[in-house]
């Protein structure tokens, strides 16, 4: 078989496409880089399954990528980071990472997945903001008994913006998201809040009358729509143990100082935060432009955090 580099395939598709013929050459593939034998459970390990997200790369194949082409230490670049697999898979592989995305729902999704908590610490924040929510839900959704009386109350304002309603048409579900995320916004710590503001994000869909089963915004009429607390806390119990997982895998070291490992931008791909204008290996997957529709795909996010007002 003629041993050809990738330049040389590129080369030939180009005279390809000027109608040059060339001779064909069989290119074996390597099955190091197949994964072929990989499920759901190993590409969503970790906080990788903290949120949904079009076209994601599988986190194997971004780690074998690093490690073989830099050393630790090395300041490694996703100009399009989308959900932040190459931020984190950087992290775990003990290099420093940059990267930036134009939509503002991935760089929520990246600065949850980056940041693991103590388990305890988040288990006690967890139990507190649930029954809080739970009982603020009960007396003004359901007019039902609070369970605990010693329980924080907090104002909220029930969303009336057109795309929304049409999303939401029930009343009681706009409500009950409502007064989720509210509990969510009044949180003082910030990387603690991004954490459950990525949790309400993920259950926007299933609580919507958005297909289940579609990329594309369809309604579907018949929908029987779950209550959000309830997806609201199934999630963050599963999100709580990937972030146990999460805590001890990565390097307390990088961990202590996130900050400086790890620099996430809501921004332009064509500028980067490195201070040399120097990246030792870019590692990416651009956005598949013609295959999603980006801001129709995270329009609930974008809408219910105030990211927008309008869709279009």
């Amino acid at each position: 078989m003629e041993n050809l580099t990738l330049n040389d395939v590129l080369k030939q598709s180009a005279r390809h496409k000027q109608g040059i013929e060339f001779p064909l050459v069989n290119l074996l593939a390597n099955l190091a880089w197949t994964f072929g034998d990989l499920t759901s459970r190993h590409t969503s390990y970790v906080s990788h399954g903290y949120h949904r997200y079009p076209a994601k790369f599988i986190p194997q194949l971004t780690r074998k990528v690093i490690e073989q082409y830099s050393e630790e230490g090395a300041l490694i670049c996703d100009p399009f980071m989308g959900s932040g697999t190459t931020v984190l898979e950087a992290l775990l592989a003990k290099r420093k990472v940059i990267g930036t995305d134009i939509n503002p729902v991935a760089v929520l999704i990246t600065q949850a997945k980056l940041r693991p908590f103590p388990p305890k610490y988040l288990q006690e924040q967890t139990s507190a903001l649930l029954r809080d929510m739970k009982n603020q839900i009960a007396e003004e959704v359901h007019q039902q008994l609070p369970l605990t009386l010693n329980s924080a109350r907090v104002d909220y304002l029930l969303p009336e913006n057109e795309r929304l309603v049409y999303w939401y048409p029930i009343k009681e579900i706009r409500q009950e998201l409502a007064i989720i995320l509210a509990h969510i916004n009044k949180l003082a710590d910030i990387h603690l809040k991004r954490y459950f503001q990525c949790a309400f994000s993920h259950i926007l869909k299933n609580t919507s009358i958005w297909l289940n089963k579609s990329t594309k915004p369809t309604r579907d009429l018949k929908k029987s729509v779950p209550a959000p607390l309830k997806s609201f806390t199934r999630h963050v119990r599963k999100m709580n143990n990937r972030n146990r997982k999460l805590y001890f895998l990565m390097d307390p070291l990088i961990h202590e100082r996130l900050d400086e490992y790890a620099r996430v931008a809501n921004g332009d791909a064509r500028r980067q935060q490195s201070a040399e204008n120097m990246v030792d290996l870019v590692v990416t997957s651009p956005p598949y432009v013609t295959s999603y529709e980006y801001a129709d795909l995270h329009q609930l996010t974008a809408l219910w955090f105030s990211y927008t007002e309008s869709v279009s």
